[in-house]
């Protein structure tokens, strides 16, 4: 008799037992490195001819290195909205009393079996924040992918915007030193003054100072978007420039204004956290509730006199009536919605300024184009007037440079409507994949103790 408790026990411990996880080491790579082409890191995009902002976008959304980070808080959101669903675990306890001295003919035994039932009240409020912090985990991940998809395109669009304005530099660097080499000979000779040749080559100086930032320019947005795309710093990328860019018609942002909430995923993020919060304030007021635990007991003296009965205890709320937690979790609700409320504002204001911005754009680059246009009906008739010597060279020169430096400032324009486009897309939700937003369980607005 004193070893018949032994075998239920054991099987209980061990039916706890196969439910255990295992460890399993998992170490990090210590070798790590970046890919160190983009045949290394997307062979199917290798030998495609130049990659556009698009593709560039989806490149970073698949391979950039601190996203695998990001995309990790999926894991541990899901495993704690697990961990919330789980049912709490009855408690299971027992003695045992052997006989020293006395009448007594058997060892003493009692067991016990009890089950925490604030944790079942609380329980459904829990699985509530633990779902809608979930979807919040999943829309901030969502969010900062595009983020960094649209910081890609902006990093590779900057890149070959640089690169064209460099080209153009460039052509302004070969023009200048041809002509000042051929001043400095006719210096030598006499033929010109030193002030002159020293003017001309200050100019040359200049554009070789431009071309210079260009190229430092270029150099630092290709090891930026090398870094985004988890490639080698050295590498470089062939990107094609956008085509003829016109702006986001103003009804499509107007209209996506007015429900960003619906396409944001920073804003749906926002609000599911709230959501949460407000099931963290629900299960704190639930909490409230005495801490009770009900049960069975069956007792065996020594005397073989056998006892059955039911088990009972319950917290005495005298002291602490758990206020100030309930009101720690309504000061957080609170805080949420504020910054929720105030992201929408910001955002909506945001695009509205941008509207404003691409219509300046728009203007700034048709006014240039017509300019250019001008000049360029004009250059074959200069370039008769230098040929017949009607004009020097040192004025030949500067209406070239002058076409050359409106280029440039045309190709910057297209540059910054090109972005603006992007960051209207960004803030619109354009092209994002549409989530749910979270629907609040229906619960009783008086959820009490």
């Amino acid at each position: 008799m004193a070893h018949s408790s032994a075998p239920p026990l054991l099987a209980a411990l061990l039916l706890a037992l196969t439910g255990c996880a295992t460890y399993r080491p998992d170490p990090p790579d210590l070798q790590a490195r970046p890919a160190g082409s983009l045949a290394e890191l997307a062979p199917a995009h290798a030998g495609q001819g130049p990659l556009s902002l698009a593709g560039i976008g989806a490149l970073a959304i698949a391979h950039n290195p601190d996203l695998v980070a990001v995309r990790a808080d999926h894991g541990i959101a899901q495993a704690q909205l697990d961990a919330a669903g789980e049912l709490p675990n009855p408690t299971l306890s027992g003695s045992f009393a052997s006989v020293i001295s006395g009448p007594g003919a058997l060892p003493a035994l009692a067991l016990g079996l009890g089950q925490d039932i604030k944790a079942l009240i609380v329980r459904p409020a829990k699985v509530a924040s633990a779902r809608a912090q979930l979807q919040s985990v999943d829309a901030a991940v969502l969010w900062q992918e595009w983020q960094t998809a649209s910081k890609a395109e902006l990093t590779a669009l900057e890149l070959v915007t640089a690169r064209r304005q460099l080209a153009l530099a460039q052509q302004t660097v070969t023009l200048w030193t041809t002509h000042v080499e051929h001043l400095h000979n006719a210096q030598q000779r006499g033929d010109v003054s030193l002030p002159a040749f020293t003017l001309d080559n200050t100019l040359l100086a200049d554009a070789r100072s431009q071309a210079a930032a260009l190229e430092t320019l270029a150099l630092a947005r290709q090891q930026e978007l090398d870094g985004l795309l988890g490639l080698s710093s050295a590498v470089q990328l062939d990107i094609a420039a956008p085509d003829d860019v016109q702006p986001l018609p103003a009804s499509t942002i107007t209209a996506r204004q007015e429900h960003l909430v619906d396409f944001r995923p920073d804003l749906i993020a926002l609000e599911a956290g709230y959501q949460a919060q407000e099931q963290q304030v629900r299960a704190s007021v639930l909490s409230q509730f005495p801490a009770l635990t009900l049960g069975g007991n069956y007792g065996r003296d020594t005397g073989n006199v056998k006892t059955a009965g039911v088990d009972v205890s319950m917290e005495l709320p005298l002291f602490n009536h758990h206020r100030a937690a309930v009101s720690l979790e309504q000061a957080t609700r609170s805080k949420l919605k504020a910054e929720f409320e105030a992201r929408q504002r910001a955002a909506r204001n945001e695009l509205t300024s941008l509207l404003g911005q691409q219509a300046l754009l728009v203007r700034q680059r048709d006014e240039r184009r017509q300019q250019m246009a001008q000049s360029a009906a004009l250059l074959p008739a200069l370039q008769r007037a230098y040929a017949r010597g009607d004009i020097d060279a040192r004025s030949y020169l500067d209406t070239l440079s002058a076409q050359n430096s409106k280029a440039q400032d045309l190709i910057g324009l297209d540059a910054a409507l090109a972005a603006s486009n992007l960051a209207a897309e960004t803030l619109c939700g354009l092209g994002m994949p549409q989530m749910q937003r979270v629907q609040p369980p229906l619960t009783s607005t008086g959820d009490r103790p």
